[in-house]
C-alpha cells in the first residue's frame, strides 16, 4: 500500500515559513487480511465379499464420533438429524460382485479457524444380532479409531494429518496395532479401511436333525418338529 500526504507552508515574507494552520494530523491505517482453506479428500470404506456374490444393502457400516469434538458446521451437519452420519450407512446397490467401496468426509472444507482442531472418530461394521445373521456368512468385527488434526501452515495453505489406529481385529479380539499417518502435504491420496466379508456353504444332514441348513438346501418343519420329539437337539430349521 502507498500513502500520499500534502503539507502546506505559508511564506510569511520575512525569510520564515510558517505551516498552514488548515493542515490536520491525519491517521493512516492499513488494514491486512488472512485466510487459507483446505479442502478434505475423505475416508473410502471398503467392503470385500468372498465365497459367492455380494447383494444389495447386505452390509452396512458407522461412523461415530469417539468424545467430544470441536465444533464444525460441516461435520456437525453430518452427524445431526438426517444427517449423512446420523445413521449406519449401507453399501447399497452400486456394488461389484467381489465389493463396494464408499467414502465419508468427502469435500469438507477447514479454513484457518480450524487450525489445531482435532475431530475423533471409530468406525466400524454393523453387526447383525445373532438371529439375523445369515449361516454361512463370516462378519468382520473390526473397528477403526480416526483422527483427524487441521494444520494451518502459515502461508495460506493447510493440510490434515489423519491417523489410523485399528483397536479391534475381524475377530472381535481387542489389538494394539502401531497408529498410521496419513499426511495431506506429503501424500495427498485418500486414505481406506477394510472390512472382509466370507461365504462358506455349510454341511447338510438328510434326516433333518443335527444338521445344518446348507446353500439351497430347506428342512421341512415337520422332520424339525419330530427331532424336538425324540429328546435330539436338532439345528433351527431353513425356511
Amino acid at each position: 500500500h502507498e500513502l500520499k500526504a500534502v503539507v502546506t507552508y505559508d511564506d510569511n515574507g520575512d525569510g520564515n515559513v510558517d505551516e498552514d494552520p488548515s493542515n490536520k494530523a491525519q491517521a493512516a491505517a492499513f488494514t491486512n487480511t488472512y485466510s487459507a482453506m483446505t479442502t478434505y479428500t475423505g475416508l473410502e470404506i471398503v467392503k470385500e465379499m468372498s465365497g459367492r456374490d455380494l447383494t444389495d444393502n447386505e452390509f452396512s457400516f458407522s461412523i461415530v464420533p469417539a468424545g467430544d469434538n470441536p465444533s464444525h458446521d460441516g461435520i456437525d451437519a453430518l452427524f445431526a438429524d438426517g444427517g449423512a452420519l446420523s445413521k449406519p450407512i449401507s453399501f447399497g446397490t452400486d456394488h461389484d460382485a467381489d465389493g463396494a467401496t464408499i467414502s465419508a468426509f468427502e469435500g469438507i472444507e477447514f479454513t484457518q479457524d480450524d487450525d489445531g482442531k482435532e475431530f475423533r472418530f471409530t468406525v466400524s461394521e454393523v453387526i447383525p444380532e445373532e438371529n439375523d445373521r445369515e449361516l454361512g456368512v463370516t462378519y468382520d468385527q473390526s473397528q477403526y479409531e480416526v483422527k483427524i488434526k487441521i494444520v494451518d501452515n502459515g502461508d495460506g495453505t493447510m493440510h490434515t494429518v489423519t491417523t489410523v489406529t485399528k483397536t479391534v481385529d475381524a475377530d472381535g479380539e481387542t489389538i494394539a496395532e502401531e497408529p498410521v499417518d496419513y499426511d495431506s502435504s506429503k501424500n495427498p491420496q485418500t486414505l481406506s479401511m477394510t472390512f472382509a466379508n466370507s461365504y462358506e456353504t455349510q454341511p447338510t444332514s438328510s434326516d433333518g436333525v443335527g444338521g445344518t441348513c446348507g446353500d439351497g438346501e430347506r428342512f421341512l418343519h415337520l422332520r424339525f418338529v419330530e427331532g424336538l420329539l425324540s429328546g435330539k437337539r436338532p439345528n433351527r430349521p431353513c425356511y
